[in-house]
């Protein structure tokens, strides 16, 4: 492209002192002829093989019309038409009139429209190239606006979900045994649907983005949500998971802080609990406690009040409100369900290795300590 520009400008100027003086550029024109068609098709192979090498071709149409990249690249190829299609308007008006061509408008626009077909490539080099929806990204992509955050377990498998604007994204943890640990990441896959109000079902196209990471685009509707995931794992089988993604998030941090700071003036309740590994086999065996407030958010993560996200999950009838807590680096996800009086009724806690469900029952005025109401 620069000897192209380079000749180009040369003719041009050529042609101006030759006209000035009353001669022929003749010469001129016609080494600068042969010289740009096999300029032109150097340029043009090498771009279309570049082209190629950039645009996925499973959704060429998608890659062009429906990216930056590609409706600046269809930018270029205008120029380039325009390129040529002067270029052959100058070739015919050359063998039309041999005795004196000189270079006219034509070489000028041309001259444009190469500069045009520079400026829109250099655009393009700051621009990200679209890509294929089929291919794996290295690391998670950043979460986009408010998040919710929210875990399962499918058998064996802990789910992650980090549902954000316009994408979900998924981390699948398998149990660390000796057999996983260096294991390829090809042997845990995941495929699922969203299904919302009022809306039709959803199939999310997953890809990889690390291992035992999936991402998905998703168009959440303002309401629930519900994900269907299922996790095919060629150790550990996998199974089914389900997650309600409330849209859009409603942050409640101080009701959190609320709850903790009533807890702590709890002296006794009675603490019912189940713990599984494997929720195809159930919730696990159920055990009772008596213990106070102050021990039961020692045992928790959420004792300082605080989370990564606290968003209000779901409301219910009773004046009872759900809210779900994520903390990612550690791979916990609560939902912690609160009454009228902040004081915590239920707790779903999800970590990688554990589903541990729990219900609160306090000692109401008029009953015998030791004693659940409504047990």
């Amino acid at each position: 492209m620069a000897v192209w520009v380079g000749a180009l400008v040369h003719v041009v100027r050529a042609g101006v002192a030759l006209r000035l003086r009353g001669e022929t550029a003749t010469p001129v024109v016609r080494s600068y002829a042969r010289m740009a068609l096999a300029l032109f098709l150097l340029v043009f192979l090498t771009g279309t093989l570049a082209a190629l090498a950039i645009v996925p071709l499973d959704d060429v149409t998608g890659a062009l019309f429906e990216t930056s990249y590609g409706r600046w690249l269809l930018v270029k190829l205008g120029f380039v038409v325009l390129v040529v299609a002067l270029a052959a308007w100058a070739r015919r008006h050359l063998r039309r009139r041999p005795e004196a061509p000189q270079p006219g408008i034509s070489a000028r626009v041309e001259l444009g429209a190469i500069a045009g077909v520079l400026a829109v490539s250099s655009a393009l080099t700051v621009l990200a190239p679209p890509v294929s929806s089929n291919v794996p990204l290295a690391f998670p992509p950043p979460d986009v606006g408010p998040v919710v955050g929210l875990g399962t377990r499918a058998g064996y498998i802990g789910v992650a979900v980090s549902a954000s604007q316009g994408q979900a994204v998924v981390k699948l943890t398998a149990p660390n045994t000796p057999d996983t640990r260096n294991r390829d990441q090809e042997g845990i896959d995941l495929t699922g649907n969203l299904t919302s109000l009022g809306s039709s079902t959803q199939e999310l196209e997953f890809r990889r983005c690390g291992l035992g990471c999936f991402v998905a685009p998703v168009s959440w509707v303002n309401g629930e949500n519900v994900v269907i995931l299922r996790v095919d794992d060629e150790t550990f089988g996998g199974g089914r998971a389900a997650v309600n993604v409330t849209w859009p998030p409603r942050p409640d941090e101080r009701r959190l802080q609320a709850a903790v700071d009533q807890m702590r003036e709890v002296e006794h309740f009675t603490l019912h609990e189940q713990v599984t590994s494997d929720t195809a086999t159930g919730l696990g065996p159920h055990t009772r406690f008596r213990i106070s407030g102050e021990e039961y958010l020692a045992a928790g993560p959420f004792s300082t009040g605080r989370a990564v996200s606290v968003t209000r999950y779901e409301v219910h009838q009773s004046g009872e409100v759900t809210l779900a807590l994520a903390y990612p680096a550690e791979k916990v996800f609560v939902l912690l369900t609160i009454d009228r009086r902040n004081r915590i009724v239920r707790e779903v806690l999800t970590s990688g290795e554990h589903l541990i469900t729990r219900t609160l029952v306090y000692d109401e005025p008029g009953s015998h300590a030791g004693h659940e109401h409504g047990e």
